[in-house]
Parts: C-alpha cells; structure tokens; sequence
C-alpha cells in the first residue's frame, strides 16, 4: 500500500493527528468527474435501468440450468474447492472461495450465491478521502500518494459510465431508498460493472427500500459504484496496472462521504455492498445533527436531558434508525 505522507491539509493551525492528508487538485477533479458521471445515470428507456429481478436471475449461471457436462465439471471443481478448504482450516487459514461461480437454486425456490473475490469483508482495505472533517482515529485516510496513483484510475471510471450510459449498456442501474421514515431517508443508487456477479444488485435490493418510479432518475444521495474485474475493464496503462499491482491495492474500498460516494474495487462479496451506502447513510445524518446507529447486534436507548427516553426510527431491512437532534 503507497505510504503516506506528511502533507497538512489544513496549515491554519497545529497539527493533529486527525488531520486528513493534503488533497491532490488532479485527484480532486477526477474524484468530482466520477460522481458527476454516476449521477447522470442510465436513460429510463435502457434495459439496464433498475431491470426487474427476473431480469437479473435469467442472466445468472445456474448449475440446474447447465448442460451436463458443465454440471459435472462444476461439482468437480467444488470438491477439490471443499478439499483444499479443510486443509486451510487445519492450518488455521480461511479459503478464498467456498464454490466454483455458479448458483444453485434451492429447493424453497431461493438462489444460493458465492462469492468469487473474497468471503469476509476487508475493512483493512477500505480508504477514506478526508475532506472537511477529521479522520477517525481507527479510520485508514486515503494518502496524498494514493491519490497520485489512482487520478488516473478514477478519470477512467467516469470515462467508462459515460460512454455506457450513451449506449444504454454494460452497466448495471439500482435506485433504491435507505431507510423509510419520510423525511429521513435517502435515495441511493448502485452502479454494477460487467456482466457477472449479479447477486450483488439482487441481494443489495433486499437489503434496503423500494423508491418510487418518478425518483429512479433524479440525483441520488449516495452512490455505490462497484467494479469487481476493474483491472480487467477499465481502459488503464500497463505502466499503471503495474504501478497498481506494486502498491498492493488491487481490492479497494474507497469511501468519500463528502460526496456520497462507496466505490469497490476488486470485490464482489454482498457484505461490502451491503455497508456501502449504510456507512454514507449515517455520515449524513451526522452532519444534519442527527444519530445513526447501524443494529445488527447492539441495543441502543437514547435519552433526553430530562430523561426521557426516545424510541428511534426503526428500519429493519436497512439495518439502520436515525434519531435528530431537538
């Protein structure tokens, strides 16, 4: 991973250790060339424009669905996956994949996915552009060398979505809302590359709200744009490809919650898609003064100063309650 360096982004006062890196003008631009690209989005008219759930599933490789011989050679392939499996185990390891890239449709009528790149989320690779507010103390900021590396990555990106959204192609379109309380939730979209992995925008709709028809084409709060085979579809140089590979950040989980912007790299496990716009989701309402609290396993009770308790919002498909200051 490029090393950090010393740049101050702010020279007006002291140093902190939560000031963010200094910001690269080149990056900056191409970081604002890249939402403004996912913004525009697909025209209404292409099929790739929130497709209808059959849509997804008839373009998946279920093994039922396969010829024979592609049966065979999968479940081949899954015991030799199952056998080096349990030798990582023994020695204390976890496997890379659990199944060979297919799906299995289940007895019930329910798909079963697996992911391909990866089985367990990597916070260690999830990088945040500071801008505009302190780092976290436990937080990776995503450093002024890295931004240096990835300018011409991201310019790529927005490059790749516009001319995709001209042909209506390629480019997999998911408006969805992020909580459903009127007037505390958020219109996010997600942006799928490639023809593969597309358990990510089925499973990714179970996970948040439906949004109304006429809001799919407006501006959205959040941005969720994942590439998992980025190094093999966007347009980038061999010298950069090997300067990537050199920095260790062929996965990335690049977060810009200024902008409203997840960006995956390299991955196509639903966990990572699912904390995506749920992490933007709760920077936002911070910065409305409000409280955002994910609840997958925790219990929260919000007082007030009069000791009053407050019963939160509850979205429990979003994972997600919101309280706003008084």
């Amino acid at each position: 991973m490029a090393q950090e360096s010393g740049g101050q982004q702010n020279l007006g006062r002291s140093a902190s250790l939560l000031d963010g890196p200094a910001i690269d003008p080149a990056f900056a631009a191409a970081l604002d060339e890249l939402v403004g690209a996912a913004r525009q989005g697909h025209k209404p008219t292409s099929s790739y424009f929130n497709p209808p759930d059959q849509w997804l599933i008839d373009r998946m490789p279920v093994i039922q669905d396969m010829p024979q011989e592609d049966q065979d050679r999968i479940l081949e392939e899954a015991r030799t996956l199952s056998q080096g499996n349990q030798a990582a185990n023994a020695e204390g390891r976890a496997g890379t994949r659990v199944f060979p890239d297919a799906v299995v449709r289940l007895d019930n009528g329910g798909l079963a996915f697996f992911s391909q790149l990866g089985v367990v989320r990597r916070p260690d690779l999830t990088l945040y552009f500071i801008d505009g507010f302190q780092k976290n103390r436990d937080a990776l900021a995503f450093s002024e060398a890295n931004q240096a590396l990835f300018a011409d990555v991201f310019s790529a990106i927005a490059k790749y979505m516009t001319k995709r959204f001209a042909t209506g192609e390629a480019l997999i379109q998911t408006d969805r809302q992020i909580g459903d309380v009127p007037g505390r939730s958020y219109h996010a979209r997600q942006l799928l590359f490639g023809d593969k992995y597309f358990q990510a925008p089925m499973m990714w709709r179970q996970l948040t709200f439906e949004l109304p028809e006429d809001q799919r084409t407006g501006s959205p709060d959040i941005l969720e744009v994942s590439i998992p085979q980025w190094l093999e579809v966007l347009d980038l140089s061999d010298d950069l490809k090997a300067r990537i590979q050199e920095s260790g950040l062929t996965q990335l989980v690049f977060k810009a919650p200024t902008k409203g912007l997840s960006l995956h790299l390299g991955f196509d496990y639903v966990g990572e898609h699912k904390m995506g716009p749920l992490s933007i989701a709760m920077f936002l309402v911070k910065q409305s003064n409000g409280l955002a609290v994910q609840a997958a396993l925790s219990v929260s009770r919000v007082k007030t100063l009069d000791d009053q308790l407050l019963i939160p919002p509850w979205s429990p498909s979003a994972r997600l309650f919101t309280v706003r200051a008084r």
